[in-house]
């Protein structure tokens, strides 16, 4: 927005209008010590979510335009949640709209990036039932930017325009067609249980780190969900570590059926991120999806389709060499020790000898970082090559003060677990290990 196209002028010896012709912005502030916040609201808008096509106010509405008002901090609450949706980059227009549907007395807000559906319903007041879309980041500014009083919006589905209104301030934003937005399709569902936000959130947290970020492997992409009676597993992996946790569900209500889904770890971090952790959540699954839904939110998630990798033969039934190990002051060695590295997944050594470990780093260009800490050691010598970041991950996901670390032989997996599991809880970190000669280059 040029500087030039913006308008100012007295309308009161104590306030100020503010318009931009290019946005179709007006802005009123009482007070000119606050022009240059107005002025900040104005600019908000300018982008591809303002039109500039005065005629579309005077368009003709057959089904009557929708008012409603909700509070400016529930409204940001909701579209902060609903961002995090949002792919970084879209593929139609519509996908960076909000859908609003109107109750009586609830706003129903939906995003979606065709692979999730994030669905949050909130207190308004509303004059009648109907639907329409604003873009979302723009409405999140606003919201975020507003004085602590009531938002009215007036929006006209069939002209494509929507008017926001607080306190003084006064904007225009352009919507999409409500008929284009996105919604998973209809289909026969079947009741998987109920379990408690923190149940689910508890596993997700433990595991969703290690699911790939690689779009060429979209198994690998997302969780393996083993749904019990009593119990639930998740397993994530993108092939060079793992997680497979197992907890106890607390919910009185058992799941009803039992089944394996795979389904996005972006999902997954959705439903930890969104819900309360006191919240009591539904689970549903039909062919294609799989619900997760509390009494004001829901996600709704596409399924991956395909056999996930058959971990399970992967993970040593005994372990030649085990050490239990300080996680805080191991992990604290290996932040500093990986500063001297040209990046964070660099190789680093593990030199376990009698009742010492040693942790070095050599880089390329000479650089070298050595650093110590006793352990319970009392077998051979053995040096392991890994991924210091990937290992930290893993620390990072344990609250157990001291851990275990089991080793077989050469090439076969590290096995990393807290020394102890909460009672309600159980599983295991896997590890690749690195080519020695890798950490010593």
């Amino acid at each position: 927005m040029a500087p030039a196209s913006i308008s100012i002028a007295t309308v009161h010896p104590d306030d100020v209008r503010i318009t931009d012709p290019d946005v179709d912005v007006e802005v009123i502030v009482n007070d000119t010590s606050n022009l240059r916040n107005a002025l900040n609201d104005g600019a908000l808008l300018n982008g591809s979510g303002a039109v500039s096509e005065k005629s579309r106010d005077t368009a003709a509405d057959s089904s009557g335009p929708i008012h409603l008002s909700v509070s400016p901090e529930t409204l940001a609450q909701a579209l902060s949640r609903l961002h995090t949706t949002l792919a970084s980059r879209v593929a139609l227009p519509i996908l960076s709209h909000v859908l609003i549907e109107t109750t009586a007395t609830t706003l129903r807000l939906t995003a979606t990036d065709l692979d999730t559906t994030v669905c949050i319903a909130i207190p308004a007041e509303v004059s009648r039932i109907g639907r329409f879309t604003l873009p979302l980041k723009k409405l999140l500014e606003l919201s975020k930017t507003l004085p602590s009083e009531p938002v009215t919006i007036v929006a006209h589905p069939h002209t494509g325009r929507a008017r926001l209104a607080c306190g003084r301030s006064v904007f225009r934003l352009y919507t999409q067609p409500h008929e284009e937005f996105p919604l998973p399709p209809s289909e026969t569902s079947v009741l998987l249980g109920r379990c408690s936000a923190d149940d689910l959130q508890t596993v997700i947290m433990h595991t969703a780190f290690a699911a790939s970020l690689d779009d060429r492997r979209p198994i690998l992409q997302g969780i393996l969900c083993q749904f019990r009676p009593r119990t639930l597993r998740m397993v994530a992996t993108d092939a060079y570590r793992l997680a497979c946790i197992d907890r106890q569900l607390s919910s009185e209500s058992p799941l009803i059926e039992a089944c394996d889904l795979i389904v996005p770890a972006a999902a997954l971090k959705q439903v930890y991120n969104i819900f309360p952790p006191d919240e009591q959540l539904t689970m549903l699954r039909t062919d294609n999806h799989v619900v997760f839904q509390s009494a004001t939110q829901t996600v709704i998630s596409r399924l991956i389709e395909g056999p996930y990798p058959a971990y399970e033969s992967i993970i040593m039934s005994h372990a030649d060499y085990i050490v239990t190990i300080d996680r805080s002051i191991f992990a604290d060695i290996l932040k500093r020790v990986i500063t001297i590295a040209p990046e964070k997944s660099h190789c680093t050594r593990l030199s376990f000898t009698r009742h010492l470990l040693t942790v070095s780093i050599q880089t390329p260009d000479g650089g070298e970082a050595r650093d110590e800490m006793d352990v319970p050691w009392d077998a051979d010598p053995l040096d392991i090559g890994v991924n210091t970041q990937y290992l930290l991950d893993i620390l990072r996901h344990l609250a157990s003060p001291m851990i275990r670390f089991k080793y077989t032989a050469e090439g076969r997996p590290i096995i990393i677990e807290p020394a102890e599991w909460p009672a309600d809880m159980g599983g295991l970190f896997m590890l690749v290990p690195m080519h020695l000669d890798v950490a010593t280059r």
